[in-house]
């Protein structure tokens, strides 16, 4: 640092310093030390006149003696350097020194990456990085840098073995092992598949050494997914560590990665021992995760439900397809595993929109997307006419991620409108076992002012998630009714869903479209109401558009937990299987046809 103030130092009297200016009443002045506010002063001026010069060099190393993390004062410093065409051998030495003192300072970093760049040369670099990892293995910006370094200069090849010869020193070494990462997976050369085969081998007998240690464990993972290499052909070594009596909650979580991923490529349930091993390491091998392990025991049992309630542009049915895919490519960003859609959305109601035979055309594109975005699709409903007989029917679709179509459903209790131009579904109603093992059933809009519509698919086809796509206006009630309140088939929809949730022990999802705007316009079947929502037998809606923007929903439920506790509290599924409610008629349920 200088031995005495610029401001006394003839050598800048040619120079008027520049004050710091915080306005006529700064609210909490900055108590700048005499040296380093003198020494401000005359870089805000040499700033302002450009100057580049040795002075100006001296000047700020000044400066970063008494603040290193300035980082304007290091970027002038670099063009000063340029200007003058400097030594930058002697700037790097320069570096060294106050890297020594000031290791994890990211400017120190960046300046010499800068300096590097400029030299075009990186043959003192990595001994520099060692020298730094020597004293703390944990810099994050050593570790960033020497990345930038390998890449930079292609000095790739003796990098594996140095990071063999840290591991060997401390194989819990996780910033190690992450560098190990990127040098097998950034190398311009990709890696062979004997290559990846002996860096498998390599971290299993790390973790040998190590069974508790994190790090190898995350490292194995990573290969594995990287290299897209099924995880169940680590089930060999897993049985190894079982047969030495190894207990490890890497272990342990090691095989619940596994059932998961079998769970998925199946389309099956997972397996209740995932379950059972997820709660052994929440109660004794990894306590301390406790809450993490319960989370992720109902994770491995939920749903990602999306609903959508859909702006329908009535004019173009293609702007609907459209957005549709738009909203889809969002959910399937967000793993979302069911998406469901209003009823008619894909174009509204009306005759105009009939499919020429069912299943059609819009159902094999469903399906097409259902596999693209790998999520199961409830399209709305889809109005189309019988080959058979000719007539036209209101249907409604669950396909799967695969495409495959598991459930269609008729509407049986059309709208008045409707009743002019189709069919009622004659087929009744049904259920179907998804993917994850849940008791589907599907509705349509005014199905669910019966309650005899939930009562046959829960109470007598076991449904646990009811679907219903709706096309619900505000204006359905009437005059009279909007007269009361305008908002009165809205609370009607709240009201209905939960009540249904309660009275079956099911999870409902009722999809409705959006309003075309915020001012009350008049569509074909009236002014949407919106309410999209997700809920549950206890609590209603656990997501909810109260409102009829546009908007897509997301909700994760535990369908069998939360069906099965409200069977094991209110027990209203036995008492009608027993028929102790309602006398005969619900031994007569179980036999009718709706």
């Amino acid at each position: 640092m200088a031995e005495i103030l610029y401001c006394d130092n003839p050598e800048w009297k040619d120079i008027t310093p520049i004050p710091q200016d915080d306005g006529p009443n700064p609210l909490v002045p900055i108590a700048y030390a005499k040296e380093y506010a003198d020494a401000m002063g005359y870089f805000r001026a040499v700033t302002r006149a450009n100057e580049k010069s040795e002075r100006v060099l001296q000047l700020i190393r000044d400066i970063i003696e008494m603040n290193p993390a300035h980082y304007t004062v290091w970027n002038y410093r670099q063009q000063v350097l340029f200007a003058l065409n400097a030594d930058l051998d002697e700037e790097l030495d320069y570096i060294d020194d106050i890297a020594a003192e000031q290791a994890k300072n990211y400017q120190v970093w960046h300046h010499r990456q800068v300096i590097v760049d400029r030299l075009n040369k990186g043959d003192r670099e990595l001994p520099f990085i060692n020298s730094i990892l020597e004293e703390d293995s944990k810099n994050y910006h050593g570790w960033s840098y020497r990345q930038w370094v390998v890449k930079r200069f292609s000095l790739w090849d003796s990098e594996l073995s140095y990071t063999d010869d840290l591991l060997l020193l401390d194989v819990r070494n996780n910033s190690a092992w992450n560098y190990r990462y990127y040098i097998q997976f950034n190398n311009p050369k990709a890696p062979s598949e004997e290559l990846i085969q002996s860096e498998i081998k390599f971290t299993e007998k790390k973790i040998l050494s190590a069974p508790s240690n994190s790090s190898s464990w995350a490292y194995l993972k990573a290969v594995y997914e990287k290299t897209g290499t099924p995880l169940n052909l680590i089930q060999p070594f897993l049985k190894e560590l079982v047969d030495l009596k190894v207990e490890s909650p890497f272990l342990l979580s090691m095989y619940i990665d596994i059932y998961e991923q079998k769970a998925k490529q199946q389309n099956a349930t997972i397996d209740s021992v995932a379950l059972d091993m997820c709660t052994v390491l929440a109660e004794q091998m990894d306590a301390i995760r406790e809450k993490y392990w319960y989370y992720r025991r109902e994770l491995l049992q939920m749903m990602r439900i999306a609903a959508v309630q859909f702006h329908i542009d009535h004019k173009d049915k293609q702007v609907n397809w459209s957005r549709a895919e738009e909203f889809m490519m969002k959910a399937a960003k967000q793993k979302v595993d069911l998406i469901v859609f209003p009823e008619y959305f894909i174009g509204g109601p009306g005759r105009h929109m009939v499919e020429k035979t069912a299943p059609g055309e819009a159902v094999k594109r469903f399906s097409a997307l259902a596999r693209k975005y790998e999520m199961d699709i409830v399209p709305g409903t889809l109005t189309e006419r019988d080959p058979n007989d000719g007539h036209i029917y209101n249907t409604a679709y669950y396909i799967d991620k695969s495409g495959q179509v598991l459930l269609s459903y008729r509407k049986v209790h059309l709208w008045h409108p409707e009743r002019q131009y189709m069919k009622k579904g004659e087929d009744g109603f049904s259920t179907v076992k998804n993917r994850f093992g849940i008791e589907i059933g599907l509705c349509i809009c005014w199905d669910i002012a019966f309650s005899e519509v939930f009562r046959e698919l829960a109470m007598k086809r076991k449904a646990q998630l009811i679907i219903a796509p709706a096309y619900w206006s505000l204006d359905d009630g009437g005059e009279l009714a909007i007269a009361q309140d305008p908002l009165s088939e809205a609370k009607m929809l709240n009201s209905i869903s939960t009540a249904r949730c309660f009275e079956n022990g099911i999870v409902f999802v009722l999809c409705n479209p959006a309003n075309e705007s915020d001012v009350k316009r008049k569509q074909p079947f009236g002014n949407m109401a919106g309410r999209t929502q997700i809920a549950i037998p206890f609590s209603g809606p656990v997501a909810h558009c109260d409102h009829e923007r546009e908007e897509m929903i997301i909700a994760d439920i535990d369908i069998k937990s939360l069906t099965g506790h409200a069977e094991e509290v209110y027990k209203v599924r036995k008492d009608w299987d027993e028929g102790l409610v309602y006398g005969g008629f619900a031994n007569c349920g179980k036999s009718s046809k709706l």
